[in-house]
């Protein structure tokens, strides 16, 4: 027969020391974690400053009756609001299914809107389609500067 060895108790009840543990392959360590988010946080930066408006040297219009921005337009355009009504019209672009419509806004001052129509919207815009065959900016603007002959 054989004899079988036993350990002694002591070796039984000995606490055995912990190894630290390594890090599996597939997980980060929390060194490599915080790289990673260092560099997540500088890619963040970089495309804050990319994408960063652009200043145009056209300040945007505003209406404080109804506080909206309006773009900055090619300065023709401009120029030819100024020239017939006056540089206190607002002049916004905007598109309705790709068709282009331009936007005179008249300052409640010279508007002959009627007041129960300036209640309800808050400001008086003048639209039109610019589309190609449609009328244009210098047209528009002379038939809204007759319109506004007319009183309240």
């Amino acid at each position: 027969m054989e004899e079988t060895t036993k350990a002694p108790a002591a070796e039984k009840t000995a606490v055995k020391e912990k190894k630290p543990k390594k890090p599996k392959p597939e997980y980060a360590t929390v060194e490599q974690f915080n790289q990673l988010a260092e560099m997540l946080t500088g890619i963040a930066k970089r495309l804050d400053e990319k994408t960063a408006p652009v200043k145009d040297e056209a300040a945007p219009i505003s209406d404080p009756a109804s506080d909206v921005a309006y773009t900055p337009l090619d300065p023709q355009v401009r120029k030819t609001v100024d020239e017939i009504l006056g540089k206190d019209f607002g002049v916004e672009l905007r598109y309705n299914n790709g068709v282009p419509i331009i936007d005179i806004v008249v300052p409640l001052d010279k508007s002959n809107a009627k007041p129960e129509y300036l209640e309800m919207h808050k400001v008086d815009r003048r639209s039109t389609s610019i589309a190609p065959g449609a009328r244009t900016v210098k047209e528009w603007c002379q038939m809204i500067k007759k319109n506004l002959e007319h009183p309240r």
